[in-house]
């Protein structure tokens, strides 16, 4: 863009800052001062505080999220924002002067990697306790990702399975690990027929609930009746979709309430089956903190609805489709579907970049997460450049000291 030369252009960028260092987001705020400074019309949709000080005029919306949301809440420059002291932006902008004090944790040896070398790692020893938050921090393109998902977590799971070490010379087990929860730094792959119910893993569940209710078995319905995705069920006017999208020629479509279900999105057989008085409408219909609170003492749904809620996300309704989440929503349902999984002894849960596309609430409800599992002596290894994550580590191990060929080193070890 910069090479360009281009004038009276407009910019729209979203988190331009996701996946890097705080050192190459202060080359990112000069080369969109330059972008602005040349004549043209830069818009950055973002959370880093830094990117938003460095802001002429910030528009804040809110004041929650989803239906609490789409307001403009405040509107201005980030000192007049911060001067307000109320609203979220004033609240992150006060948060970067000052991030939050943790408290230590008692760690214990963990595992240790030997000679990791695959890609631009040099031949590294790298120690990582477990019962507290170690961060991997870096540059980016210094090889965190790597150490963390290509060498320790492959190098974990072959060790589970009786195999060698993967990208290292040696994986030393100081404490026994039962299993290997990773994810990496994509979202959720999100099909045309998912939702928040599909994607949380508690729709398989609700389904069989559905199907063994007397009146579901007195119509013969099995558990595929109650899926939009697949004949037999649901509303085949809408695909189960509960409306229909009209072409507008010139126009963005639109998409209108299906006329032969009225946007309920099955057929009347089943709709008549209810458990504990509501149909699969109202249930999919219903916020994720309400559905919670119905399934408090079934376990397979309780655990990843309860987790949706802690982690933020308890606004979004259960049968919300998949494509309508934006990116951070995604993520942070991808989060929560693994710190809700089943842990038989310690485990070893791996993160790449969990904060990408969170605001610092969210963050702090990450953190909260990522804390009690630590407390619960689990190996937790997370690679971040968020400083405020940063601060909460109990062990941080920063690689570097440049990207790619000139990255791959252990700079320093040791507590935030």
């Amino acid at each position: 863009a910069l090479g360009g030369g281009l004038v009276g252009v407009t910019y729209v960028l979203d988190e331009p800052t996701q996946g890097l260092h705080p050192r190459d987001t202060e080359r990112l705020v000069s080369v969109l001062r330059a972008l602005a400074d040349a004549g043209n019309a830069v818009v950055v949709v973002e959370h880093d505080a830094a990117l938003v000080a460095a802001a002429d005029h910030v528009v804040e919306l809110g004041p929650g999220a989803g239906p609490e949301g789409g307001l403009v809440v405040a509107e201005g420059s980030h000192a007049a924002l911060r001067a307000g002291g109320s609203s979220y932006t004033a609240r992150l902008l006060a948060r970067a002067d000052a991030p939050a004090p943790r408290a230590p944790r008692t760690l214990v040896p963990g595992v240790t990697v030997r000679g990791a070398d695959r890609h631009n790692l040099k031949g590294i020893d790298v120690e990582l306790p477990a019962g507290g938050l170690v961060v991997v921090a870096g540059v980016s393109g210094s090889g965190k990702s790597t150490l963390v998902l290509d060498v320790l977590a492959p190098s974990l799971r072959a060790a589970l399975r009786g195999g060698g070490p993967v990208g290292c010379r040696a994986l030393e087990r100081h404490a026994e690990i039962a299993d290997v929860l990773a994810s990496d730094q994509e979202g959720l792959a999100v099909g045309g027929g998912s939702t928040v119910a599909t994607l949380a893993g508690v729709g398989d569940e609700l389904r069989r609930l559905f199907a063994a209710t007397p009146e579901a078995r007195r119509r013969k319905l099995g558990a595929a009746a109650f899926s939009t995705n697949v004949p037999g069920g649901r509303c085949e006017a809408c695909a189960g979709r509960g409306g229909v999208r009209v072409p507008m020629d010139l126009l963005p479509d639109v998409v209108v309430a299906c006329e032969a279900c009225g946007g309920l999105r099955y057929s009347d057989d089943v709709l008549a089956c209810r458990l504990e008085g509501r149909s699969i409408t109202d249930l999919l219909d219903a916020p994720v903190t309400e559905a919670a609170s119905w399934f408090a003492t079934n376990p397979a749904l309780a655990a990843p609805l309860a987790s949706l809620r802690d982690i933020g996300l308890g606004y979004l309704r259960v049968g919300q489709a998949g494509a309508a989440l934006s990116s951070g929503e995604r993520q942070r349902l991808r989060l929560a579907r693994l710190l809700a999984a089943p842990r038989r002894g310690r485990v070893a849960i791996l993160l790449d970049e969990p904060t990408r596309g969170l605001g610092f609430d969210d963050v702090d409800r990450l953190l909260s997460a990522l804390g009690r599992l630590a407390d619960e002596g689990h190996l937790v290894v997370v690679v971040e450049h968020n400083p405020a994550v940063h601060a909460a580590a109990d062990r941080l191990v920063e690689l570097g000291p440049e990207g790619g060929e000139r990255g791959g080193r252990v700079l320093r070890g040791g507590t935030s």
